[in-house]
């Protein structure tokens, strides 16, 4: 009895080097538009990545944060300073999209 097994496809490989040039135009983008920007790791420093998985990093854009929750999460930031955590705050009427190229 002759068994025939096919060849199974390779996964395909993951970059471990984050497509920079895609999130600052994403940035940039969001700075335009008005839209919220939330970059976040999956899971968070310091949490095990679930079996199987590996730490991601999302980064979204668009009407995302409700008044609420960005009071909630600068909250958090200010408790979590003494860890490292940062926020800054600028007038909208400061924001500009000009770019400079060297």
């Amino acid at each position: 009895m002759f068994v025939y097994m096919a060849k199974r496809a390779r996964p395909p490989t993951r970059s471990t080097e984050v497509p920079l040039e895609t999130v600052q135009q994403m940035l940039m983008d969001a700075i335009e538009h008005h839209y919220d920007f939330v970059a976040a790791w999956d899971p968070r420093p310091g949490e095990e990545p679930a079996i199987g998985s590996f730490p991601t990093l999302h980064v979204m854009t668009g009407n995302l944060i409700t008044a609420c929750r960005l009071n909630g999460i600068r909250g958090r930031a200010i408790l979590y300073e003494d860890e490292g955590a940062q926020i800054v705050t600028f007038p909208s009427g400061t924001v500009s999209r000009s770019r400079t190229r060297k």
